[in-house]
């Protein structure tokens, strides 16, 4: 979640104490001053656009091998990010992934990915994509020839710069399978859930992924990679991934169709998106009291996707300009000596445009707005 925090100007609120109206109507303020309070409170968020699948394949193994090599059907495009998930039925000391004769051919290993501890190995790796690309993929294993299983995956629309923003991870020995979730900081972005596991047979398969999280689009399961031959014992693997446009906690949940489960390993990671979204929405509003007239002076509060906050105008007015248009928000608005109704207003897949008036009832008091929090 993106904060945009007020930071007070002490020569500025000196001012204003200087030149607000005496007595009980001390929120009386100048246009102008409202203008300059709007730009101290008022940050302008940064934007993202969606990421898309490009390509995916998948490899494995049928007997215990120490490397393993996938190939997508077409060479890779500069500037995107690949991403491939791994399987390994046994432990290993180290698993590596190389593109040999790509311009940037070695890459990064997720945190939360674990070969070296509790079996099955299994880890999520990503790499950008340069000048020069192949169509191959290797994962070599050490010390231990094993089974393995790999899927790859394509990406755009990924920032190349920071393409990682978080993972999480977890493990088990029964049904269900899940990801612990993550929060997100912006929509949208790219999340890629992965299982590994280990089973006595060639038994099963995965069912189809749930939402753990707050987040309810749907995830796009890609096949199960199940490396072994016959009736032996097996590791499978299988992959998702989803590009939400709204926010909410992301997390995903599987279970395995038989009962001959030895253990598991679950993981998700959420990738940054690049460049600028489509326009950006705004939110503005009318503050007036019971007979219409202009509630100056009062703090509105935008929480949600972003959180930020103004303060209405000599004519009640507020606006929130570059707002995230997928995101979802919660308004209110708060000053001294008044109550507001509706108490806060809530809405999701904003517009260009979101209009969210309060009217105001003075409560009798005569406290100096100028002495509250929000100033």
């Amino acid at each position: 979640m993106r904060t945009h925090s007020k930071q007070n100007n002490p020569t500025l609120f000196g001012i204003i104490r200087l030149i607000a109206a005496p007595g009980k109507h001390a929120h009386v303020f100048r246009g102008l001053l409202f203008t300059l309070v709007l730009g101290c409170l008022c940050a302008l968020p940064g934007t993202a656009s969606a990421q898309a699948l490009v390509q995916t394949t998948g490899a494995v193994t049928t007997s215990a091998q120490l490397t393993l090599t996938a190939n997508y059907a077409g060479t890779p495009v500069n500037g995107h990010v690949l991403v491939a998930v791994v399987a390994t039925r046994s432990t290993e000391t180290t698993v590596t992934l190389s593109s040999p004769g790509a311009t940037n051919p070695a890459w990064t290993e997720v945190g939360g990915s674990d070969f070296a501890g509790l079996a099955p190995g299994h880890g999520i790796f990503y790499r950008v994509t340069g000048a020069v690309e192949t169509t191959n993929v290797t994962v070599t294993v050490v010390p231990t020839a094993t089974l393995i299983a790999m899927q790859i995956y394509e990406f755009s629309g990924v920032d190349t710069a920071n393409p990682l923003y978080n993972f999480n991870s977890n493990f088990g020995a029964a049904n269900p399978l899940l990801t612990d979730d993550i929060l997100p900081n912006r929509t949208p972005y790219l999340a890629v859930a992965t299982f590994g596991i280990n089973t006595s047979s060639n038994a099963g398969n995965f069912t189809a992924f749930t939402n753990t999280g707050t987040n309810t689009q749907a995830w796009i399961q890609q096949a199960d990679q199940k490396a072994g031959a016959g009736g032996t014992p097996r590791v499978t693997l299988v992959g998702g991934y989803k590009v939400p446009v709204t926010t909410g906690t992301v997390g995903a949940s599987t279970t395995w169709s038989q009962a001959n489960i030895e253990t598991w390993k679950g993981q998700i990671a959420v990738f940054n998106a690049s460049g600028p979204a489509a326009a950006n929405g705004s939110v503005s509003g009318l503050i007036t009291d019971g007979e219409g007239h202009a509630v100056e002076g009062a703090v509105v509060s935008l929480s949600g996707t972003e959180n930020r906050k103004t303060i209405t105008n000599a004519k009640g007015f507020y606006q929130f300009d570059n707002v995230e248009t997928s995101g979802f928000y919660n308004v209110s608005a708060s000053r001294a000596n008044y109550t507001f109704s509706p108490a806060s207003r809530s809405f999701s897949a904003l517009g260009s445009h979101t209009d969210a008036g309060f009217t105001g009832s003075s409560t009798g008091d005569s406290a100096n707005p100028l002495d509250t929090a929000e100033y």
